[in-house]
């Protein structure tokens, strides 16, 4: 049996916030009890944008989530704090974005001015 600590777990940075837990019922209730504390700490909750991510490398039929009055989507990945989490917690997708950003950040830095003086070495040169 699961110890009580281990089956839920409330990660949250500034109004970003993922609860992760063991059974979709653990997840429904620890949603409830979140969306009834929210206000207390002046948050709100967008039901719009709260989603649910099952992690398994089995294939699954997507399903929905009931919590209370609110039915949530299940999704195959989402983006947290900047982050890819995905179904089968693969990391391939989140190293395909981060070297996409590189690639965008290294183009960029190219199409800068660079001023080159010919009398000073070129380990000396400067991007401006």
């Amino acid at each position: 049996m699961f110890s009580a600590a281990r089956l839920k777990q409330i990660c949250a940075y500034a109004d970003d916030i993922v609860i992760t837990g063991r059974t979709k019922q653990i997840l429904a209730d620890t949603f409830c009890k979140l969306k009834h504390e929210a206000p207390n700490a002046g948050l709100i909750v967008n039901n719009n944008k709260t989603k649910y991510l099952f992690c398994t490398r089995k294939a699954i039929n997507a399903t929905y989530i009931n919590a209370g009055e609110e039915q949530f989507e299940q999704v195959n990945s989402f983006k947290y704090l900047g982050t890819v989490v995905n179904t089968d917690s693969a990391v391939e997708e989140e190293i395909k974005e981060r070297m996409g950003a590189g690639n965008m950040a290294y183009r960029g830095h190219k199409k800068k001015t660079i001023f080159i003086n010919i009398n000073i070495p070129k380990r000396q040169t400067t991007t401006l």
